[in-house]
């Protein structure tokens, strides 16, 4: 090494040596996984211990100055053609895990890395798909993480589910003690997010007595905590009445009076609480704002195209405004002149560091155009939604028939949008 002219300290900080032995291999003697990033450049390493000693079994790359375990999932890149299409990921623990779903068919899995699922790589899974099935190992220390897991999925409004393996610990095992078909019977019947807690709880607590119930009911109140819909959650703590054999009401007055705002953390004085910009843990409102205001040739043809009232993310449509303005007043030639029209520290941040990195600058077009879809697509299913809840309520109410047929034409109307969003994201994959 030294011959090479690398330095003690170089192979410290590249995470592939020890600590302690900058000259020791951190992987000898295991089997390696590749760690790549969403854009599938390889930050890290994974390895599982093939001498049966050590007593890691597994081991990841330490962090680095481009690998963080909190930013990235094992098996997101080799997955992302199946998610985008199927808007479904399985997320399970292990690299053998991942690795033995793949091959029986679930093209669609992947795994933290060393870590709980963390709130940063839930965002970065929400840009790709809308749902999520955990499948982390039975004994507890999996229950505990897919409760922590399905709570974070919720927060974020990614639709959850759990899947279980009966009496397999995980699906490396199931795989290889009873074959790949045995697996795929396994995963065919997952369990809503919410009825899992409620059953998980409901066999830790009996529910006979006074004090069972409400150990149950403060068991679940994470997840109902991170439910943003009142509609939802009042369906939520409607099934959990009639498990719990209590008034719906009951549950609702101990939710409210119980509730505590959650209090924002304050930035101490002098401290500006500004992050750094990681492109992977952003929405794709804002990745698409990044990209326009790093081409802002594309602008016009693409204000037509969304609205700033189709974006979710705050920061995606502050800096939609600035780009509106600066197009009106043909100012927008030099990037200093976009810094200065925006207030918001962090966004003036986060759109000055995009000026200085090339993945904003590479296929603006193709990026734009894929952000646009599903853009548009997540639009039109809000609008199905409220023009079903619309039709619904009609059909109870006995509204006339031709209020009736003006909400299923444009139900038709909808589906067939989606139906072509949904088949050029699929041709663009």
């Amino acid at each position: 090494l030294a011959k090479r002219h690398y330095s003690e300290e170089l192979l410290a900080k590249s995470g592939l040596f020890s600590q302690n032995n900058p000259t020791y291999p951190l992987f000898r003697d295991r089997l390696m996984f590749p760690i790549r990033s969403w854009q599938g450049k390889t930050v890290a390493f994974g390895g599982r211990d093939l001498t049966f000693t050590s007593k890691a079994k597994y081991i990841n790359s330490p962090e680095t100055a481009i690998y963080s375990k909190k930013h990235h999932l094992f098996g997101l890149y080799e997955s992302l053609d199946t998610i985008k299409k199927g808007q479904k990921a399985i997320l399970c623990e292990g690299n053998f895990d991942v690795v033995a779903l793949h091959q029986s068919g679930f093209t669609n899995a992947m795994a933290p890395l060393g870590t709980s699922f963390t709130e940063e790589q839930a965002k970065l899974l929400r840009r790709y798909c809308t749902s999520v099935e955990i499948l982390f190992d039975s004994d507890r220390a999996g229950q505990s993480a897919t409760a922590k897991a399905l709570v974070i999925a919720q927060n974020i409004g990614m639709e959850n589910s759990v899947l279980t393996l009966g009496s397999a610990k995980d699906a490396s095992e199931l795989v290889q003690h009873e074959g790949e078909q045995a697996l795929k019977r396994a995963l065919q019947q997952p369990q809503q997010g919410f009825r899992y807690l409620v059953n998980n709880a409901v066999n830790q607590y009996d529910i006979l007595t006074p004090k069972g119930k409400t150990a149950v009911f403060n068991a679940v109140r994470p997840y109902l905590d991170a439910t943003a819909s009142s509609i939802e959650k009042q369906d939520l703590i409607k099934g959990l009445a009639a498990v719990l054999n209590v008034d719906e009401s009951s549950i609702l007055d101990d939710y409210s009076r119980n509730a505590t705002p959650v209090a924002k953390p304050v930035a101490a004085a002098g401290e500006m609480g500004v992050k750094p910009l990681n492109p992977a843990t952003i929405s794709v409102d804002l990745y698409a704002m990044l990209t326009l205001v790093n081409n802002r040739e594309l602008y016009l043809q693409t204000r037509y195209k969304i609205a700033v009232e189709d974006l979710e993310d705050a920061e995606a449509e502050a800096l939609y405004n600035v780009l509106e303005e600066a197009a009106r007043e043909e100012v927008g030639k030099h990037d200093e002149y976009i810094l200065q029209m925006i207030d918001d520290e962090q966004l003036r941040s986060d759109v000055a560091a995009s000026f200085t990195m090339e993945e904003f600058k590479l296929a603006p077009q193709r990026v734009l155009n894929e952000a646009v879809n599903r853009i548009q697509l997540r639009t039109y299913e809000k609008k199905r939604l409220s023009n079903k809840r619309l039709l619904d309520i009609s059909l109870l109410d006995g509204t006339g028939d031709e209020g009736i047929e003006e909400l299923l034409r444009e139900k038709t109307e909808i589906d067939a949008k989606i139906a072509r969003l949904r088949k050029t994201l699929e041709q663009d994959i």
